[in-house]
């Protein structure tokens, strides 16, 4: 059994090194590695990259983007309290509260504001490409076909890439992606998921591992002896077919060992358990998502320590409000009102909420019928101040502000975020992800093989300067 530490980590950049020269045009007509770098980095200016890692990705895409993430944390102050110097009688207002020191007496309530830092750390996500070296000088003659075919294969890496990172922004940081509701029942080696719409995360070739409960802050959990390849996924019907990954034919459908219904599945390489440990217990290392930050306030106990925060003390203002919407079936629209009555009730002013495509089309049907429409929103912009991308939404008149609602299909179903969206943003180093090229070339030579990496490269986490501000909602879908 291993236990899941709180969510405070550590991180080492390592170190770089900058041998290679700039980039300098090549007329001996040999395709080199200087060339097509060059002729990469090109391609790949900022706008496509911004394209690429916004395109259906709403939340990630909205998030404002603080590239200032140096030292090892970050504090992020969040006020609880205001100052309790407050009575409509002067020399209560003033005399000051004897018992905050330990004293006794109960006739003042002078006090100072009550603040807590949130002390961030990085997440790492890493996506690589290899070109092989002999296939790229055989291209010598045909530079732009080799080119186009290496763009198709990195423009789907990059996606990929920031895909993953669009998902975590969801959720806890346990780096769970499904639950195993069977397992062989229809067919050796079939994993019929419990939420069938969680395969979507999967993909063909993928290699994960298996755990006994969602391995979250304070969990204690057994990882799966075995490892499962994936060979096959059944969209329509939630399923995966996996191998043994440790077997000599990792592709033929087999039951990993250990593998039960009820267990927790993660792309190996993004669960705690694949990363470092502090005093023993292990440290999440995939993105501390939503669900972490504002989505079990119901359920935080007097053990928490949330990046170096125990938010036992007042859970609804340090991790987010929560409403039911399913207790008594109401309507994605109903929960949603009822939802942000509560928050307005909490100082909360939310500006966005973020759901999955089927409330979406839930909320969708009973706004029609009254003719409320879609609205355009603009996404992030190019420096010249041009919209890059929209999105779609409905909006909805709160108790107390105006929010969107918008799709996202990275959102969890039956789940609603009710954000006030000023209050939040993506920390980082440098721009996440982003092309490593240090040294002024996008390519490194691999050590032990004839080829060559384009690697993406972010540092990163997602930070609430004010969790009470925002609320997760339970629907009925």
């Amino acid at each position: 059994m291993a236990t899941v530490s709180s969510f405070i980590g550590s991180y080492n950049e390592g170190s770089g090194a900058s041998a290679n020269a700039p980039f300098i045009a090549n007329s001996s007509g040999a395709l080199g590695m200087q060339e097509i770098s060059g002729i990469l980095k090109q391609i790949y200016d900022g706008q496509k990259l911004a394209i690429l890692y916004y395109k259906n990705n709403p939340l990630f895409s909205m998030l404002r983007k603080k590239e200032d993430f140096y030292g090892e944390t970050y504090p992020l102050p969040t006020i609880v309290e205001t100052p309790t110097g407050i009575a409509n009688v002067f020399a209560n207002a003033q005399l000051p509260n004897q018992l905050i020191n330990g004293g006794s007496g109960t006739a003042g309530n002078q006090g100072p504001a009550k603040f807590v830092k949130f002390m961030l750390t990085r997440a790492s996500l890493y996506g690589v490409h290899i070109i092989d070296r002999q296939a790229m000088l055989s291209a010598s003659q045909n530079i732009g076909a080799f080119v186009n075919g290496q763009m198709a294969t990195m423009d789907a890496m990059i996606q990929g890439t920031t895909n993953l990172l669009a998902q975590q922004l969801y959720r806890s940081g346990s780096g769970s992606i499904g639950v195993i509701s069977t397992i062989g029942t229809v067919a050796t080696g079939v994993i019929q998921l419990t939420n069938p719409t969680d395969v979507r995360y999967f993909t063909v070739g993928q290699v994960c591992i298996a755990t006994s409960a969602d391995p979250v802050q304070g969990a204690t959990v057994t990882q799966r002896a075995g490892y499962g390849y994936v060979v096959s996924i059944n969209r329509s019907q939630g399923q995966l077919t996996v191998g043994n990954a440790a077997a000599a034919a990792a592709t033929t459908a087999a039951t990993p060992s250990g593998w039960v219904p009820g267990d927790y599945l993660a792309i190996n390489g993004t669960s705690p358990l694949n990363g470092p440990t502090i005093s023993a217990a292990f440290v999440p290392v995939a993105m501390t998502g939503l669900a972490a930050w504002i989505g079990q306030s119901q359920s935080i106990t007097s053990s928490d320590v949330f990046f170096g925060v125990n938010r036992y003390q007042d859970t609804w203002r340090l991790g987010g409000g929560y409403y039911n919407g399913s207790n008594n079936g109401q309507s994605v629209e109903e929960a949603l009102y009822d939802g942000s009555t509560s928050l307005f009730m909490e100082g909360g002013f939310p500006s966005h909420c973020f759901v999955g495509p089927n409330a979406y089309a839930a909320l969708q049907k009973s706004c029609a019928s009254r003719n409320i429409f879609e609205t355009k929103i603009e996404g992030p912009k190019d420096e010249a101040g041009n919209v890059l991308i929209y999105f779609k939404g409905i909006e909805i008149q709160g108790a107390g502000s105006n929010f969107v609602v918008i799709a996202d299909r990275n959102c969890q179903p039956y789940t609603a975020w009710l954000l006030t969206l000023e209050d939040w943003a993506l920390y980082s180093l440098k721009q996440a992800p982003h092309v490593v090229d240090d040294d002024g070339v996008s390519f490194l030579r691999q050590a032990s093989a004839d080829s060559f990496e384009f690697r993406l490269a972010g540092y990163a986490q997602l930070g609430c300067a004010a969790p009470g501000h925002s609320m997760y909602i339970q629907l009925s879908v």
